[in-house]
């Protein structure tokens, strides 16, 4: 119904029953929905020695058109919303990878890749190694050459620190990108950033993560956001 929000396991406009033509194909009349066919389906069977035993087989079933088309219409896979999502924005990030401005948007591609742990192997009673985060973060903004022509170029940012996961380390590597596509010369117009991550709880999830980020930057989906650089 128009103005109803559809169930994420069933989707209105993609339903089988909505993709047949059922009001301008005479297949689907009154009449020809109303003719006894034969088909095979699976039917509780009594089987065993004793009789004892009921298992659905394949047998020759007689019905309408109608009741074939209705049973057909019941165990039609239902349309999976989340596949679909996952296709959206697959498909988004190659968008994004190819169409962004050349003088007023980069796309930034930014994970935390690893913990290094910082020690001798050699520790006295109590004691722990340090740890170092790995912070990287691929930058793809366009080049303009002499005569005109744009080029892709892709350049990499790792960001070493003892501090945790969060989104003020997060902030911290974001301003020292911008910094330096500006200084540069590289995209001195920079305007907003297309950033894709992973959506790493501690940087991206929870009430001070979002706050902190509520007048800079504006969540696209789970996996991307733009930044006002």
């Amino acid at each position: 119904m128009p103005g109803e929000v559809p169930d994420l396991g069933s989707c209105p406009g993609c339903a089988l029953g909505v993709k047949l033509p059922k009001c301008g194909c005479d297949c689907f009349s009154t009449e020809n929905l109303a003719k006894e066919i034969t088909w095979l389906k699976r039917q509780p069977t009594i089987e065993g020695k004793n009789h004892d035993k009921v298992t659905p087989r394949l047998r020759t079933y007689k019905g309408t058109v109608g009741d074939l088309l209705a049973s057909v219409e019941a165990k039609t896979k239902p349309y999976l919303y989340h596949v679909w999502l996952a296709r959206f924005t697959r498909r988004q990030f190659h968008l994004d990878c190819d169409y962004f401005d050349p003088d007023t948007e980069a796309v930034l591609l930014a994970d935390f890749s690893t913990a290094m742990i910082l020690g001798s192997g050699y520790k006295a009673t109590c004691e722990t190694d340090a740890t170092a985060n790995l912070y990287v973060v691929l930058v793809l903004y366009k080049a303009r050459s002499e005569e005109g022509e744009v080029e892709t170029k892709c350049d990499y940012v790792r960001f070493w620190s003892s501090a945790g996961t969060s989104a003020e380390f997060h902030h911290q590597a974001m301003h020292a990108v911008v910094k330096n596509l500006k200084d540069t010369g590289k995209v001195p117009g920079l305007k907003r950033l297309r950033v894709w991550t992973d959506g790493h709880s501690s940087t991206y999830k929870g009430p001070s993560s979002l706050f902190d980020k509520s007048n800079r930057s504006r969540c696209i989906s789970s996996h991307c956001f733009l930044h006002r650089a």
